[in-house]
């Protein structure tokens, strides 16, 4: 099993669960008992967000199908139950009846394109496409996860001749 976070969303959790503990050491060495519970309840707060936005979100690719892991929801995927994979805005899981996003893969903004060279993407594109979205790019989330997500999903379709 293959798992997908942003490369920054632990260094950015870190640095604000350091930032939480400061302000915690800092009330404890300054204020009266009252002010530094009332702050410490504030900074567990921040650092449960922070948890459930930065931290959390990801995504586990596996032979099987792909678990999708979002702040409020999770969701398991089959292979067989997918029937696109988008990267327009989050890497998106089309099934029948329903479309997932993952917020542990967004897309890049809309001027990534000028940063696309044909180096990055060679093996990446069949012979008749000419180029990729911004989005698909593999120095973007959206493109790895996409990528690696694609990579399992063809694998599994090969393989059972669908």
């Amino acid at each position: 099993m293959q798992v997908f976070r942003p490369r920054s969303s632990l260094f950015f959790a870190s640095v604000a669960y350091l930032l939480a503990l400061g302000s915690v050491l800092q009330s404890v060495i300054t204020d009266s008992a009252s002010k530094i519970v009332l702050n410490f309840v504030f900074c567990l707060t921040i650092a449960l967000f922070i948890y459930a936005v930065i931290q959390r979100p990801r995504l586990e690719i596996a032979d099987e199908g792909v678990r999708i892991i979002n702040p409020i929801s999770t969701t398991y995927l089959n292979w067989s139950e997918i029937i696109s994979i988008e990267t327009r805005f989050v890497l998106t899981f089309q099934t029948g009846t329903k479309s997932i996003g993952s917020w542990a893969a967004l897309a890049p903004s809309r001027y990534h394109h000028r940063n696309i060279f044909s180096s990055e993407i060679k093996g990446i594109l069949d012979e008749h496409q000419g180029s990729i979205r911004a989005s698909d790019s593999p120095r973007t989330d959206s493109g790895a996860a996409a990528f690696l997500a694609r990579q399992r999903w063809q694998a599994y379709k090969s393989g059972n001749g669908i």
